[in-house]
């Protein structure tokens, strides 16, 4: 459920949570898998949006392979509250299933 601890153990599909500089008791240690390399994440275990909070998803091939989703208000509302950190180091871990399959740095556009 959002806003609480990670639930990958009760079937959640989709997960976004912060990623931290440090591991810590409220992290996970995962490890992200891009371009031929490996990077360990500290994830946080605080979950800002999961599964209830997707209003839809689209999945598009061209011209790379890409889901796209939209939120809920809730789930925006909690996504813009996490993401006022500010520019600079702020990471966002994106899961499917359990594995981090991107990691997203709002502030860097």
């Amino acid at each position: 459920m959002a806003g609480t601890a990670a639930s990958w153990a009760s079937g959640e599909i989709l997960r976004l949570s912060k990623v931290s500089e440090k591991e810590t008791p409220n992290t996970e240690r995962l490890e992200w898998k891009h371009d031929n390399k490996r990077e360990v994440l500290f994830v946080e275990k605080q979950v800002i949006v999961s599964d209830p909070d997707v209003k839809s998803v689209m999945r598009s091939v061209y011209p790379e392979h890409a889901l796209s989703f939209e939120v809920t208000p809730e789930g925006a509302k909690r996504l813009a509250d996490a993401t006022t950190d500010g520019p600079g180091r702020m990471r966002i871990a994106i899961l499917i299933h359990g594995e981090v399959t991107a990691r997203w740095c709002p502030h860097q556009w």
